[in-house]
């Protein structure tokens, strides 16, 4: 997949046509996949380029910052399931090139003269331009006579009648809710980022762990959690423990994952974790020997519900 950071990055491609949508996309959830197989299939019909055009940062925090949501996934993941989903070509464009458009420049000059779109798919309820002026009707409306096909696409919902958003997923997540997250996103919440050095506390306790620098914006609440650990390309079982130690008066929050059967140098290592279900609260125990009993308990837990789905 090309990516693209700017408008003034695009090259000379000739009238090569694309397909495209566009769109935040935080998380490439399940509503969001089903638009991206839309625009792939679009693409392969009209011979044209499957293409998403996005913002970056995501416009809420432009637009108020104090009041932004965390993001579900990280800069780099958006970009890998994009690219997994079929997109060929990515336009990431920073939102300030793009906030004063008006609903007509944007679909007019951005989507069709700059980006020579043959077909636009908009999601259902999707607002774009200055002050959200623009819909799937307006859309239709300003391109059609263009000779572009456009798609208004219709809402994808759950077993429960609810359509997959990024509000729902958040929601869950903070709530330590992984598995309707998982349910949701079509695959389990992931974080990632770098292995740090710790105290090395728990290999005191015979349960040495990987202490996770976090790049994912949104961590659930804290618990323990059964989880993957992947680990240079590797899927590991493993458990994870979100929290700040209340055992040891801890103050600074920290996401420590136990890998099991696994014993590696992983400092500065790119590491991420896949949560898969919340074993339990945080808790302070009287004492550093019932803290062992129960991670001895919460492993046993962890392999059973990770054998289940090996």
């Amino acid at each position: 997949m090309r990516v693209m950071t700017s408008l003034t990055e695009l090259p000379d491609r000739g009238h090569q046509r694309t397909a495209l949508t566009f769109g935040a996309f935080d998380g490439i959830h399940l509503g969001h996949q089903a638009l991206l197989r839309r625009v792939v299939a679009l693409g392969m019909q009209l011979d044209a380029v499957p293409t998403v055009v996005s913002f970056w940062p995501h416009p809420r925090q432009v637009l108020s910052p104090s009041a932004a949501p965390p993001l579900i996934t990280t800069r780099e993941e958006r970009r890998r399931r994009l690219a997994e989903a079929g997109v060929e070509l990515f336009v990431e464009l920073p939102f300030e090139e793009v906030r004063g458009l008006s609903a007509e420049t944007f679909a007019s000059d951005l989507l069709v003269r700059t980006l020579h779109a043959a077909a636009v798919v908009v999601g259902p309820d999707q607002r774009f331009g200055r002050d959200r002026q623009g819909d799937g009707a307006f859309m239709t409306r300003i391109l059609t006579p263009l000779g572009v096909t456009v798609a208004v696409a219709e809402p994808v919902l759950d077993d429960g009648g609810l359509p997959y958003s990024s509000s729902r997923i958040r929601a869950a997540v903070e709530a330590g809710d992984v598995l309707t997250a998982r349910r949701l996103l079509g695959r389990p919440h992931r974080l990632d980022g770098i292995v740090v050095r710790g105290d090395q506390l728990g290999r005191t306790l015979g349960f040495p762990t990987a202490n996770l620098a976090c790049e994912t914006a949104l961590v659930p609440k804290n618990g323990i959690y059964a989880s993957w650990a992947h680990v240079r390309g590797v899927r590991h079982a493993a458990v994870t423990a979100i929290g700040t130690r209340p055992t040891f008066d801890g103050q600074d929050r920290r996401i420590e994952t136990y890998v099991f059967d696994f014993d590696s140098d992983l400092y500065g290592q790119p590491f991420s974790v896949d949560l898969i279900a919340h074993l339990r609260d945080e808790l302070r125990f009287d004492g550093i020997d019932p803290l062992i009993a129960q991670m001895h308990r919460d492993c046993e837990a962890s392999r059973r519900i990770l054998a289940a789905e090996a």
